[in-house]
């Protein structure tokens, strides 16, 4: 005869809670995340958002996810250029101080991680700044910003800015040991071995770039800048020096080249 085994309630509850966990594990991951953060840009800055709102993250360890997303976007603009992997600007520090706030406004700051709605840095160094919506920097350097609209920069050496619409940059150079041998390194480097990485959504805009790699994954026309002559084009950049540019010619804005070089983007 078959036996017949009786449950207790607490027994019935245990299996209930191991079968919700277990149906939890093996749910599918969306097609804009990984196990391992989110896979593109409009996910970022979802995640920011709620994280910037609420104060805090919403699941422990989406901090560290959300910077290695930004990571992946410019380690692809790397691997595209045929470039070797480059260290991020910014080392890893479990202890690094984090600040939330809704709207920023920061005069100066160096080894923090700042996760915002938006806002103006004066000055940062060795900093991560990821934002749901614009984010403006006046100089910066080793940095690893993402904004989830535009991010505009005043100065900036060596750092990887990512952004969901436009990148807009006055000046990018390399961050060099001794700037007095800026010109004689210049002559030895590939294009976009030595500078900063820059991806943006739909347009990018800069008035001097130096050893920069440059890449705009659906490109698209940016606002006229006021004053200027002609139509405006999704890369715009006044004096290139060792760029390298992921988009082709004609959808840039003809300035300056100096050992330039042009490769294929990797799919949006």
């Amino acid at each position: 005869m078959p036996r017949f085994v009786r449950h207790s309630r607490p027994a019935l509850a245990l299996a209930a809670v191991l079968l919700a966990a277990a149906s939890a594990a093996a749910a599918p991951i969306p097609k804009d995340r990984t196990a391992d953060g989110p896979t593109d840009l409009a996910a970022l800055q979802a995640l920011v958002a709620k994280a910037a709102e609420a104060g805090q993250w919403p699941e422990a360890g989406d901090g560290g996810r959300a910077e290695r997303a930004v990571a992946r976007f410019a380690a692809a603009a790397v691997k595209a250029g045929g470039l070797p992997e480059r260290a991020s600007p910014v080392a890893a520090a479990a202890d690094r101080p984090t600040e939330f706030h809704k709207e920023a406004k920061v005069l100066s700051a160096k080894g923090k991680t700042f996760v915002v709605a938006g806002g103006r840095f004066s000055s940062i160094s060795d900093c991560v700044v990821v934002a749901a919506g614009d984010v403006e920097l006046l100089s910066a350097r080793n940095v690893v910003v993402f904004a989830g609209g535009t991010a505009k920069v005043s100065t900036l050496q060596n750092g990887v800015v990512v952004a969901g619409r436009g990148v807009d940059v006055s000046s990018t150079s390399p961050l060099r040991a001794d700037p007095f041998k800026a010109r004689e390194l210049e002559k030895n480097e590939k294009p976009g071995e030595a500078g900063s990485v820059l991806v943006a959504g739909r347009w990018l805009r800069a008035g001097s770039a130096n050893g920069c790699t440059c890449w705009v994954r659906n490109p698209e026309a940016p606002p006229p800048e006021p004053g200027a002559k002609g139509d405006p084009k999704p890369v715009t950049i006044g004096t290139a020096v060792n760029v390298l540019f992921l988009n082709p010619p004609e959808t840039r804005k003809k300035g300056y080249e100096g050992n330039c070089r042009t490769a294929t983007a990797p799919a949006p």
